[in-house]
């Protein structure tokens, strides 16, 4: 039985272009997408899932597209220089994700000090309650995540009010937000450049505060989260938090109190989760397409 033919070195050449070309394309484009309003409000948590794979599989078409030049390269130059690129690209991302998380737990950590020393801690809320004039729900995520109510908060919000705020935080912390904002901003601080990395972090942690509001609004209804994000907003939570007043507050309320026909709801999610398979499938496609294939055609 005939084997079947090798693939020639200038066809694995032009699958290293092609990926290449795929994550620029998709860097550049991308965003005028992923960045719509409408489609996020009505699915926030595919549009996060969205973004994530957009980031991930550019970086992971660039990596690949790298190893395959470096492998296969003829000359000794090329093939040093495409080792050297595939080596900047991985210390450049491994960089900006692991400066970002550090810099995010130590100042997390700093906080949860001073936490433990001036606030108290009441079983019935969950939370640690510290004094303070300005009305403030947060959370410290991480392994010994921490919820924050501050004793302004606990007479400004009503009784269902606090509820949702809280409901709102411990959706931050079970769903691990934090590291899907720690990708992102990680990543955009490795390729700041690029519009697609530059908008990530932003997007991606407005999204997560939408989600946040829809978990809150499953247990203690929209009225009661809208409410709690008005009587909140005039208050920054520290930098080192996640807060129900992360996020654009006007466009977050506007969407808790209006309506939206499940049809249009079912249709962005629908649009969105698409979008995410189209995305992961990016870079296969990429090398299957006519184009890249045409050299041994």
């Amino acid at each position: 039985m005939a084997s079947a033919p090798a693939i020639s070195w200038r066809a694995l050449m032009h699958i290293a272009e092609c990926l290449l070309l795929y994550g620029l394309a998709v860097s550049l484009l991308a965003p005028a997408v992923l960045a719509r309003v409408r489609l996020g409000v009505l699915a926030p948590r595919l549009a996060v899932a969205a973004w994530l794979i957009a980031l991930v599989t550019v970086v992971a078409g660039w990596a690949a597209a790298g190893a395959v030049a470096a492998a296969q390269a003829h000359a000794t130059a090329s093939r040093a220089l495409a080792w050297i690129l595939l080596g900047a690209l991985t210390v450049r991302v491994m960089w900006g994700v692991c400066v970002t998380a550090w810099q995010a737990s130590a100042r997390r950590a700093r906080h949860r000090d001073g936490l433990v020393l001036l606030g108290r801690a009441d079983n019935r809320l969950g939370a640690i309650v510290v004094d303070s004039g300005e009305a403030m729900v947060y959370c410290l995520p991480g392994r010994r995540s921490l919820i924050v109510v501050t004793t302004a908060a606990q007479q400004t919000l009503s009784g269902e009010q606090m509820r949702a705020a809280l409901a709102h935080e411990r959706a931050h912390v079970a769903g691990h937000h934090h590291v899907a904002l720690m990708l992102a901003f990680g990543l955009a601080r490795a390729v700041p450049w690029l519009p697609l990395f530059a908008l990530a972090g932003r997007h991606v942690g407005l999204l997560l505060e939408m989600s946040a509001d829809d978990d809150a609004a499953r247990r203690h209804g929209r009225t009661a989260v809208a409410g709690a994000l008005a009587a909140l907003s005039l208050s920054a939570a520290p930098a080192s938090a996640l807060s129900a007043t992360g996020g654009s507050v006007h466009l977050r309320a506007s969407r808790l109190t209006g309506r939206v026909p499940g049809w249009r709801r079912r249709g962005g999610g629908l649009a969105l989760a698409s979008l995410g398979a189209l995305l992961a499938a990016g870079p296969y496609l990429a090398v299957v397409s006519p184009w890249c294939l045409h050299p041994w055609l």
